[in-house]
């Protein structure tokens, strides 16, 4: 009789650079991301923030920027792509995390 031995091996889909266990489940495969970006309220971060995107290779599904603060001074922008790999996610959540002027990042990996 021969004897089974159970080994755990992750999928091959789960990546280093995936986004953290959020509830208890791990996203397997994501095409989409949402960043919600909240930073000052200064003429070149729209750009920095499109420019950052462009750099790694990818086009934004939507871009919208719009002043939230009672004065003003804060802008919060939906960045929203499709069609990217979890490591692609990852390294434009860094960058956008480094860009002057941003102050919070948050991301949504469907």
């Amino acid at each position: 009789m021969s004897s089974l031995t159970a080994t755990r091996t992750p999928p091959p889909d789960m990546s280093p650079g995936m986004p953290p266990d959020v509830g208890g489940v791990q996203p397997r495969n994501f095409t989409r991301v949402l960043f919600h970006v909240t930073g000052s309220a200064d003429p070149g971060l729209m750009p920095r923030l499109a420019g950052t995107v462009a750099k790694l290779g990818h086009t934004p599904v939507r871009f919208h920027m719009s002043r939230e603060a009672g004065d003003g001074s804060q802008v919060t922008v939906d960045l929203r792509l499709a069609g990217i790999s979890q490591v692609d996610a990852g390294r434009i959540e860094r960058a956008l995390r480094s860009v002057l002027g941003v102050g919070q990042v948050i991301a949504l990996y469907e």
